[in-house]
């Protein structure tokens, strides 16, 4: 009788830890890898030998931000360190706005002024011709480059998997001008510590990181 006590409390435990495990939510979520096919995947469905990781979801939209972008992705890796532009101008369509989600427009509005007069913008043209699998990347505003250090524990969750990937170090660029006065405009724009979110203004043709982000419709 005492052995057959033992096989049912067994039995009713093991039943009672199956009936109460609660599974694995796989919605889009940050911490999600991006592939370079293009499809987003959780963490728990990557496999290294067959994916081909490029990116982490760092932000979703929950329908408090005024866009049509389901999310972002920060690469796996940096891509180098370079000038902003080599100008000291006001360029018109690049914002100075430190909440906007517009690091896309800003760094094609850089390219394209660049373009016209002949002028340098490398760390623009290396987040815009980065192809890993996918095109599409760019220099996140200062608002988009502060929510990867806001989730940058899940991000790093999702690094330690995937092969390659490198943690944030140093300063990187934003895409945003320093708007605080009347001159400073022309002459800065804003760089971030993706490690604790923190941003300085420097000067357009000093030379900073680049870890570009992606857009995921």
């Amino acid at each position: 009788m005492k052995y057959i006590w033992i096989i049912l409390v067994c039995t009713f435990m093991f039943s009672s830890c199956t009936k109460h495990e609660v599974p694995i939510d796989t919605s889009f979520q940050v911490g999600n890898i991006l592939l370079s096919n293009g499809s987003v995947i959780h963490p728990s469905m990557y496999n290294s030998e067959e994916d081909n990781a490029i990116g982490v979801v760092f932000w979703c939209n929950d329908g408090t931000v005024s866009n049509n972008d389901k999310g972002y992705a920060v690469a796996i890796r940096d891509i180098g360190e370079d000038l902003l532009i080599d100008t000291n101008e006001n360029i018109g369509n690049v914002s100075e706005s430190e909440t906007e989600f517009d690091g896309f427009s800003n760094t094609a509005s850089l390219i394209i002024f660049a373009q016209k007069d002949s002028i340098d913008c490398q760390a623009a043209k290396m987040a815009m011709n980065y192809d890993p699998g996918m095109k599409g990347w760019f220099i996140g505003s200062v608002a988009q480059q502060k929510e990867i250090s806001k989730n940058k524990h899940k991000v790093y969750e999702s690094f330690n998997l995937i092969k390659g990937s490198e943690p944030f170090s140093g300063w990187y660029w934003t895409s945003t001008e320093n708007g605080s006065g009347k001159e400073t405009p022309q002459i800065a724009a804003y760089t971030i510590s993706l490690e604790n979110g923190s941003i300085a203004s420097s000067s357009k043709k000093d030379k900073y990181k680049i870890r570009p982000i992606i857009t995921i419709k």
